[in-house]
């Protein structure tokens, strides 16, 4: 029973996740993916903006990163219209991030 469960749980993982294919390097990098998400990622100096959509439903995201030191800022938009801001700062260890998240709406 117990193996019966973790196959299906695998079945339904696999469903899930969505075969994507990227084009691009360096600076600039576009991926599309089978559930119909599209990403553009374009870095320049300590910005990242990332734009995406999603062809089947019409919903639309993006975001862009500042970094600074060891400080980053972001601020985006998600799929239902509403703006948000995190800053993020690296630990000592510099490996492990303290996420603060906003979230407002329109």
């Amino acid at each position: 029973m117990k193996v019966s469960f973790l196959i299906l749980g695998v079945v339904i993982a696999n469903l899930s996740q969505a075969n994507c294919y990227h084009f691009g390097s360096g600076s600039f990098r576009q991926t599309y993916c089978d559930n119909g998400n599209s990403y553009s990622t374009t870095h320049f100096g300590n910005s990242t903006i990332t734009e995406g959509s999603n062809s089947r439903t019409g919903s639309r995201w993006d975001s862009t990163t500042q970094n600074v030191g060891d400080t980053s800022f972001t601020t985006g938009r998600d799929s239902d219209g509403n703006y948000w801001n995190t800053t993020t700062r690296r630990n000592d260890d510099d490996e492990t991030y303290k996420p603060r998240r906003h979230r407002y709406g329109r």
